[in-house]
């Protein structure tokens, strides 16, 4: 009796503790940022515009759609749609001050690889930033080329005691040791997704 009681106990702590970091994450998620681990090619997979820009115009406060910048785009690397329509970009959002994820203010007459969405009425937002002069060559090559949105990429639960499956055809478990920008997962000529890593290996 003992036994079965400290078994169901068990259990409903482990499903407590399981809802709780679902919820932490959900929460994570629906604010723009998240704790999460994730590779380089999560995120340029789930933007819809990656591109280069120059910041041409000093951040302004836009109430609540927060920072507001002027850009110039100088090379489009994924778009949803016409490219054209990407090189046409002149105006930017990024987080203000209160948002808990912290505020994305770029500088006036500096350069920078954006990830990009469209967030609410239409805007243009800044998912993910970084200046130009930390991003190689290897960088673009290896988004151009080896980033390939049609794969899975997981990462696996780390616990004594878990039996992992092996990834299926379009899956790439991310092995304990990875970059997270060296990093990629792309089919391969069998028709499989596969991990590989391209480049110098560095994080953000």
């Amino acid at each position: 009796m003992r036994q079965s009681l400290r078994t169901h106990l068990g259990k409903l702590i482990v499903r407590m503790i399981c809802t709780y970091v679902l919820a932490l994450g959900l929460i994570a998620l629906t604010q723009g940022c998240t704790w999460l681990p994730k590779v380089d090619q999560q995120e340029y997979c789930y933007a819809a515009y990656v591109f280069e820009a120059e910041v041409n115009e000093k951040h302004t406060l836009d109430g609540s759609f927060g920072y507001r910048h002027g850009i110039a785009v100088k090379k489009a690397y994924k778009f949803d749609g016409n490219k054209e329509d990407v090189l046409a970009f002149k105006t930017l959002y990024g987080n203000g001050p209160r948002n808990s994820c912290g505020a994305q203010i770029l500088t006036e007459g500096k350069s920078y690889l954006i990830y990009a969405y469209r967030g609410y009425l239409g805007k243009l937002r800044i998912n993910r930033y970084r200046p130009m002069e930390n991003v190689k060559d290897s960088d673009k090559e290896r988004m151009t080329t080896k980033y390939d949105c049609n794969c899975k990429i997981t990462f696996p639960f780390r616990g004594p005691r878990i039996d992992l499956l092996p990834p299926t055809m379009d899956e790439c478990k991310v092995p304990g040791k990875y970059c997270p920008l060296g990093s990629y997962c792309k089919r391969n000529s069998d028709g499989r997704c596969t991990w590989g890593t391209f480049g110098d290996c560095y994080s953000y």
